[in-house]
Parts: structure tokens; C-alpha cells; sequence
């Protein structure tokens, strides 16, 4: 009778998880609300030397995106090891791409924006081919990052077909590494607001996996640091190319090593129920929040003039919203 491995659920991803949807929302949402804070002349020292301390890790939620990328890197590369490459690839588009749909649909409906994008558009927006074919971003622009994904699902998932998680497994650390060099020469990708964030952003997605090939002994701590070293040096360079605006950003170095902390005490992470429903809502509010939010805000505000509460309901009905999703989510699956 033969085994079948099972991949449980590790307590310290679930932590980064929240944090890095936290990262993000705060980052997009209270940004100026922080900034405006640190700048109150009546506000005592204390709190805002905290502020202070805190914007590095929301600033644009880019810690959130660099700890994005990396647990999924790592998760990945633990998945592949014990998945076949067509159930992987099924099991990812039927994770990323329902609610992922569901999102943009209610997006089209509650902002009534039908007559102004033709369905070629609606249908390569539902597709995530935007980026291909020059077509508008949706939900407020988050979508680039499941792009990514999607990609880097792919590219894992044929490593996987050509041996590289059996036979070749010691050999794999080459490959990301020419990979990494030659994205570095590639021209940018996308090429509007967000341009070269998938060259700049991506290979993030291979320290995550590094982690998992080193904790596996498939690679050396020194092809591991090898591999960090490549993927930052592409992130500077190809920063001051595309992006010259983030150069004064911490974001890149401090995702990192909270991760690489989180990693090294990961054995003292416990999940509880509170933590899993947390990090199990992090996707659903990672879709809505960029474009849901400002939509409930400015309705409350309007319809109640609830000015003073209006962050802290709109907050609350956000998580409600995503809530409901998940629980409809999983009570779909549960019944397939």
C-alpha cells in the first residue's frame, strides 16, 4: 500500500500571511492617515516615534508583497514535492482564479463601469492577460501580483515535468539562479503603472523556494546565499531602471529578514483558530480591499455622514464581506 504524503499546515507562514495583507492594507488605505499622525504637533512623541517605526512595514504595502512572494515560494516548492504536475496546476487555478473572478465581477456590477469596457476587455481582465494585451488593471491594480503567480506556477510546474523535484533535484538551484540572470536583461514587464514589477518583484518568489531547498539539503547555505545575493542585486538594479521612485523604500530588506526571523523560530509559531480564519481571509481581503473599501467609505459617508467612524465601519464591512466569500467558498468546496 503506498503512502501519500500530507502537507499540514505550519503555523509561521499563516503569521506572515497576516502580516503581509495587514502590510498591504494599511500601506494603500492609511497611509496619509499615518503620515498626518506623524506630523500632529499635539500628539505626544511616544506614539509617533511608533508610527515612525511602523511606516517602513507599510510603506505602499511592499513588506506585505516581499513576504507575499516569499511564503508563496516556499509553500510551492513544499506542494510540488508531493503533488503531480497536472493536479498542481488544476489545484492552483481553482485557488486563484474563482474568487479572483468573483471580485471583478462585483467590482463591474457596484461601480456600473459595463458600458465603458468592451468584453474583449472584461474577459482578458477575468483571464489575468491584461498585461499582454495593454488592457486597463481592475481592483484598483492588485491583480499584478496574481499575475506573477500565475506565471511562477507555471514556470515551477514545468520544472516539475522535466525532474528537477526527483532526478534533478540537486541541479534546480542552477536553474533559478540562470533564471534570475537572465530576467535581470529582460525588458520591462508590465510596461504601465506597475512597469518591470514582475522582473523586479518575481525572483522573490525563488528565495522563498531557496528556503525550502535548503531546509531539504537540495542545496548549501553558500548556493543559498548566492541565491539571496542575485535576487537582491536584481532588485536594485532593475529598481533604479523602472521604478526610481522606491529607491528610498526599505521595504525589499525588511520583508526579508522578517521572514528569515519568522523562518528561524518557526517551531515556536502556534496556530490557533483565530490565526488560521486570519490567514485563510488574507486572499479575499488582498482582492477587495484596494477598491471595496473606498466604494463602502464613500457610502457611509454620503447616506450616514458617519465621517469620524467611516474608516473604522468601512474596515469592519470589508471583513464581513470577505468573510461571507470565504465561508461561501468553502462550504462550495466542502460540497464538490
Amino acid at each position: 500500500m503506498v503512502k501519500t504524503k500530507v502537507i499540514t499546515r505550519i503555523a509561521f507562514l499563516d503569521y506572515l500571511r497576516i502580516f503581509a495583507f495587514i502590510s498591504v492594507l494599511i500601506g494603500h488605505k492609511f497611509t496619509s492617515d499615518i503620515t498626518a499622525a506623524i506630523a500632529n504637533d499635539k500628539l505626544h512623541a511616544t506614539p509617533k516615534l511608533m508610527l515612525e517605526w511602523l511606516m517602513p512595514f507599510v510603506h505602499g504595502g511592499g513588506a506585505g508583497v516581499i513576504v507575499f512572494f516569499l511564503v508563496s515560494g516556499y509553500i510551492i516548492s513544499q506542494v510540488l514535492s508531493v503533488e503531480q504536475t497536472t493536479s498542481f496546476l488544476i489545484r492552483r487555478v481553482f485557488r486563484i482564479y474563482p474568487l479572483y473572478i468573483v471580485a471583478v465581477l462585483i467590482q463591474i456590477f457596484i461601480q456600473n463601469t459595463w458600458e465603458s469596457l468592451s468584453l474583449k476587455t472584461v474577459v482578458l481582465q477575468l483571464l489575468l492577460l491584461g498585461d499582454f494585451f495593454n488592457v486597463p488593471y481592475t481592483l484598483s491594480g492588485v491583480e499584478w501580483t496574481l499575475r506573477v503567480e500565475i506565471i511562477f506556477y507555471g514556470f515551477m510546474a514545468a520544472l516539475k515535468y522535466a525532474g528537477f523535484w526527483d532526478e534533478r533535484k540537486h541541479f534546480l538551484i542552477f536553474v533559478l539562479l540562470i533564471t534570475i540572470g537572465v530576467m535581470s536583461q529582460l525588458p520591462a514587464f508590465p510596461y504601465g503603472l506597475f512597469r518591470g514589477y514582475f522582473l523586479i518583484y518575481g525572483p522573490f518568489l525563488f528565495v522563498g523556494a531557496g528556503f525550502w531547498l535548503y531546509e531539504q539539503a537540495w542545496i548549501t547555505v553558500s548556493w543559498f546565499f548566492l541565491l539571496i545575493i542575485m535576487v537582491f542585486v536584481n532588485y536594485f538594479y532593475l529598481i533604479s531602471c523602472y521604478q526610481p521612485s522606491w529607491l528610498s523604500a526599505q521595504f525589499a530588506i525588511l520583508g526579508f529578514l522578517l521572514f528569515t526571523l519568522a523562518y528561524i523560530f518557526r517551531f515556536k509559531f502556534q496556530s490557533t483558530a483565530f490565526i488560521l480564519v486570519c490567514s485563510d481571509l488574507t486572499y479575499s481581503v488582498y482582492l477587495f480591499h484596494n477598491w471595496m473599501f473606498d466604494f463602502v467609505k464613500s457610502h457611509l459617508i454620503a447616506s450616514f455622514t458617519l465621517t469620524d467612524s467611516a474608516n473604522l465601519l468601512s474596515l469592519a464591512l470589508l471583513f464581513a464581506i470577505c468573510y461571507l466569500l470565504f465561508v461561501t467558498q468553502n462550504y462550495r468546496a466542502a460540497s464538490q
